[in-house]
């Protein structure tokens, strides 16, 4: 009897700095898509697009997974590391990204454009934007 009583405390210190490690080794990263982001750069084919003047470009993440993504209203789900943006009225795909939270609170959207240049050849292009979150 003694035996299990010891055995049981033993179980309850394991499974208590068992929870402790977990807790403390869990990412306090909040890599999700909410708030504010703002455009910091574009690429095509991992070269620098020149930003255009005029006001800042902004997309904005909503709790009820809508976004405003260059003024339009939109509504978006996530599939692994794929983000789906659909028309908010006519519910049709309008764009699909592959994703990437990085350092210092900053988003690359990346996609694939296939351009036909004549009646045989396709030529896949690829952009990315780095976005920054707003404060």
């Amino acid at each position: 009897m003694i035996f299990f009583d010891k055995f049981n405390n033993l179980m309850r210190h394991l499974i208590l700095f068992a929870l402790i490690i977990l807790l403390s080794c869990s990412s306090t990263e909040n890599n999700t898509f909410s708030g504010d982001w703002k455009l910091v750069n574009l690429f095509r084919d991992d070269e620098a697009i020149p930003t255009l003047e005029g006001p800042t470009i902004i997309s904005s993440f909503r709790s009820d997974n809508l976004v405003f993504y260059y003024n339009a209203l939109m509504y978006y789900k996530v599939n692994g590391d794929s983000l789906f943006l659909y028309d908010e009225q006519t519910n049709e795909l309008g764009r699909a990204f592959k994703y990437e939270f990085m350092d210092d609170g900053m988003l690359s959207l990346k996609f694939n454009r296939k351009l036909k240049s004549d009646s045989v050849k396709i030529i896949n292009i690829t952009y990315e934007s780095i976005w920054s979150k707003v404060d």
